[in-house]
């Protein structure tokens, strides 16, 4: 089970730290946003390659069973994978739709510009 939680993390962390960087490259995604998704997956990397931290909070809280540590971890970083993906989407439609406000009211202001001048 183990082994599968990094490689899960792994694979999702790579997904969404490309995805940032590119998403920074394409300038649709701040510095700094794009920071802190990548310290998050780092984060999560940390958790899944040294298990022990669960481990260690679960022996704090007096449970003791390691295993559902890891499970946990890895639904908590299915959960970041999933907002992170809707937070994206969100951005570029936030994005698409201050140009296409952008563009009417422009257009609009060069309709009424027009509309002046032939009154006259």
């Amino acid at each position: 089970m183990l082994i599968f939680a990094k490689i899960f993390a792994t694979i999702l962390a790579i997904v969404v730290i490309l995805r940032a960087i590119n998403d920074l490259r394409n300038k649709s995604e701040s510095i700094f946003m794009t920071i802190v998704w990548i310290l998050i997956w780092i984060g999560i990397l940390t958790a899944a390659y040294f298990p022990d931290i669960f481990a260690i909070v679960i022996e704090k809280t007096g449970s003791g069973r390691t295993g559902l540590g890891t499970v946990l971890g890895m639904a908590i970083a299915f959960a970041l994978f999933i907002s992170y993906r809707i937070y994206v989407k969100a951005h570029r439609i936030e994005r698409a739709m201050g140009k296409i406000a952008y563009f009417l009211a422009l257009h609009e202001s060069q309709i009424a510009s027009k509309g002046k001048g032939k009154k006259k």
